[in-house]
């Protein structure tokens, strides 16, 4: 009777934890360029893109800071591996919406795997030829360096305004692993008993 009273009892507890997620996703900046002196480059330039070199294994979004021209415009950024002109891969893309100038253009890529300390790139578009991006001309980023104008030409002491994010969460055991567990225990106790 004993032993049906504790194993009804332990089942009652550890089958709840066995439907339970388990890793939780915690998004950090990994690198970060937040000053400007101004305009860096409007939209009506070809090939804008800022190398960078990410911090962890993986990258989940971007962000760069729109200009504080008087013209709001849809922004797309696509993390490459190399610059496109020199066959770089894409990896991911998004694009945000409607962006105000003086704003963060702000996207979403999945979890994309990186290699830390490695160079990557970020590109972008604006759909609206009037609007463009804020940086800074004093070398602020150490770890990158913006490209503009058409073939990707090297501003190698201009950065723009930008973030990169990351999950830097680490894994987290399973509730349903803990539950077995708990319940391989609690037999060896039961069993210790008899």
């Amino acid at each position: 009777m004993l032993l049906q009273t504790t194993l009804r009892a332990a089942l009652t507890l550890a089958l709840p934890l066995l439907f339970l997620g388990g890793t939780q996703a915690q998004i950090v900046v990994d690198q970060s360029q937040t000053s400007t002196t101004g305009l860096m480059a409007a939209f009506n330039q070809d090939d804008l893109a800022q190398s960078f070199q990410p911090g962890f294994g993986n990258i989940t979004g971007a962000s760069v800071l729109l200009a504080s021209l008087p013209a709001s415009s849809d922004v797309t950024i696509s993390l490459f591996d190399e610059l496109p002109s020199l066959g770089g891969n894409l990896l991911a893309s998004g694009t945000a919406l409607s962006v105000a100038p003086s704003t963060y253009a702000l996207v979403s890529f999945g979890q994309i795997t990186v290699v830390p300390n490695q160079t990557y790139y970020l590109v972008f578009q604006g759909a609206n030829l009037a609007s463009g991006l804020a940086g800074d001309t004093t070398n602020p980023y150490s770890r990158g360096q913006v490209y503009a104008n058409t073939g990707f030409l090297s501003f190698s002491d201009f950065d723009y305004t930008f973030e990169t994010f990351s999950n830097s969460s680490s894994a987290v055991p399973e509730p349903g692993t803990l539950a077995l567990l708990a319940l391989g225990g609690i037999g060896v106790l039961v069993r210790r008993r008899r």
